[in-house]
C-alpha cells in the first residue's frame, strides 16, 4: 500500500531540470570485499539545481553501469536540451552530454580539490540520501525497490526553493 501512495506522491512536479546542474554518480549500499568495492552496490545518478541562492529540484536514478549510454537515458529524461551541465571528468559524459553545454572538472589531477568541493551540491544530496536512506529505512532497503525510495526521497523537496528551511523529510535544511 506504502508503494502505491510513494507512486502518486512522486508523480507530481517531475518536469525537466534546466539552467546549470552538478550531475554524479555514487554506489549505495553493499559491502566491500577483498579484491572489488562494488560488490552487491547499485549505482545512482545524480542532478542537482544550482544557481546564485544554492541550489533546488533534484532527481535520482539508479542505473546499471557508468557506461555513456547509462547516463545518456538518465540526463535526457531529466535534464532539459542545453542546460549546462557541470561534471566530474569521467568520460561517460562526453558522449552523454552532447546537445548540452559540459563543464568538466577533473578531480584526478595532482593538487586538485578532493570531488565534493568540485561539485558540492551533488554530493550534499549524496550524503543527505544515504543519511535518509539508513536512519529512516534502518539499512533495510532492497535493491529492488532502491528507485521507489530514491523517488520518495527527491518528491519530499518538490517545490522547495534554495530559502526554504524544511528542504527534505530527514530535516535537513538547505538554507543560506
Amino acid at each position: 500500500m506504502l508503494h502505491k501512495y510513494r507512486m502518486a506522491l512522486t508523480q507530481q512536479g517531475k518536469d525537466k531540470l534546466s539552467g546549470r546542474l552538478e550531475v554524479d554518480e555514487w554506489f549505495h549500499g553493499g559491502v566491500a570485499k577483498a579484491g572489488n568495492a562494488f560488490t552487491g552496490k547499485s549505482l545512482v545518478v545524480a542532478a542537482v539545481e544550482t544557481g546564485r541562492r544554492g541550489w533546488g529540484r533534484i532527481r535520482l536514478g539508479v542505473v546499471p553501469n557508468r557506461g555513456g549510454w547509462e547516463l545518456r537515458k538518465f540526463i535526457t529524461a531529466n535534464v532539459e536540451k542545453g542546460s549546462h551541465v557541470v561534471t566530474d571528468a569521467h568520460s561517460g559524459y562526453l558522449s552523454a552530454l552532447a546537445g548540452y553545454t559540459h563543464e568538466p572538472r577533473n578531480e584526478t589531477v595532482p593538487g586538485a580539490p578532493e570531488a565534493y568541493t568540485l561539485l558540492p551540491a551533488v554530493h550534499r544530496v549524496f550524503s543527505l540520501a544515504e543519511r535518509w536512506l539508513l536512519g529512516t529505512h534502518q539499512g533495510g532497503v532492497q535493491r529492488e525497490h532502491l528507485q521507489s525510495y530514491l523517488d520518495e526521497f527527491t518528491s519530499a523537496g518538490t517545490g522547495a526553493t534554495p530559502t526554504t528551511v524544511d528542504y527534505c523529510s530527514c530535516g535537513c535544511s538547505n538554507t543560506r
